[in-house]
């Protein structure tokens, strides 16, 4: 489906019977396809708010609200669109996107001069260039997210976990608690060791009752989850803070990744991260079996760096 976003940019002109060139504002309409899902499966429903999966992205409804069921549906395309393309207001999420600068020229959009107003007009004696490109990349930018899932506005969203937070110097002077966040929140705020899946419920509060009874919040026991969770689709869930994937993305180190992965002894682990930095400057652009026989001078068995690399 198309969305129409008006937007504005700048470009360098000469005006006619001027000879210097100045900065004007241009404004016209971007034409956006926004891709529509052919299947959603409903993963979750975390405090009636519907959580989709697609096998890959999770997938949360665009301005949710209430349906006659009580949970929240997403915004109709015909309303969202309308919303974008009068974009006069900033709370669109290309409104939030543009240039602070730009913001009150899109509130004037009508008076700015458009490409069909130049043409007819021809006001300019040299149009030498503009950043016309780079608005519209922005534009895209904004909207890359989003999605049409029968008649209504999704958006793509990290996974959902349970967390467990900590308040206060224990003893129930704050308490201990079981939340949800998104992964990329839980990883950046929390300790990984107390991020859990949403199909790993016993295991968080298992975890979270642990650390309220170490902390003397005998008040935080017996522990349950802060948000009401609804889960339809288990096997969506596979978010693993101590994951391969997180180890690529230099997220976690490579002693954490081996020993929560059971390939290693925490110890042995250390000992190869600092190894693997001190590889990182000797052998830097050595071939893969050059780094080897270093590490086998350093009685370190090569089967095990490889092993835990190649993901086996």
């Amino acid at each position: 489906m198309n969305v129409q976003v008006p937007f504005v940019f700048e470009a360098e002109v000469i005006h006619t019977g001027c000879r210097k060139a100045r900065t004007e504002i241009i404004a016209d309409i971007a034409h956006i396809d926004i891709p529509e899902l052919a299947e959603l499966k409903l993963a979750a429903s975390v405090e009636d708010v519907d959580c989709y999966f697609d096998g890959e992205t999770f997938y949360k409804p665009v301005d949710p609200v209430p349906s006659e069921t009580g949970v929240a549906v997403a915004c109709g395309f015909e309303e969202w669109s309308s919303k974008i393309a009068n974009n006069l207001s900033n709370d669109t999420p290309v409104s939030k996107h543009l240039l602070a600068r730009y913001r009150e020229a899109i509130r004037q959009f009508d008076s700015q001069w458009t490409p069909a107003k130049i043409d007819a007009e021809k006001p300019f004696r040299e149009y030498l260039s503009d950043n016309r490109q780079q608005e519209m990349e922005l534009v895209r930018e904004a909207l890359a997210d989003y999605a049409i899932y029968a008649g209504r506005v999704v958006r793509k969203t990290d996974e959902p976990v349970y967390v467990i937070n900590t308040f206060g110097m224990g003893r129930n002077h704050g308490g201990t608690g079981l939340f949800i966040e998104s992964s990329s929140m839980a990883t950046l705020a929390c300790n990984r060791e107390s991020i859990f899946n949403l199909s790993q419920l016993d295991k968080a509060i298992k975890r979270a009752e642990s650390i309220a009874i170490n902390r003397g919040d005998d008040k935080s026991v017996p522990m349950s989850p802060h948000s009401k969770v609804s889960l339809y689709l288990p096997e969506a869930f596979r978010f693993d803070p101590f994951s391969r994937d997180e180890l690529e993305k230099g997220d976690i180190s490579l002693a954490d990744y081996l020993s929560h992965n059971g390939e290693i002894t925490h110890k042995a682990a250390l000992l190869i991260e600092h190894m693997a930095a001190n590889l990182a400057h000797r052998v830097k652009h050595s071939e893969i079996e050059g780094q080897v026989a270093w590490l086998q001078d350093q009685f370190v068995d090569p089967q095990t760096i490889m092993k835990a690399f190649a993901g086996d």
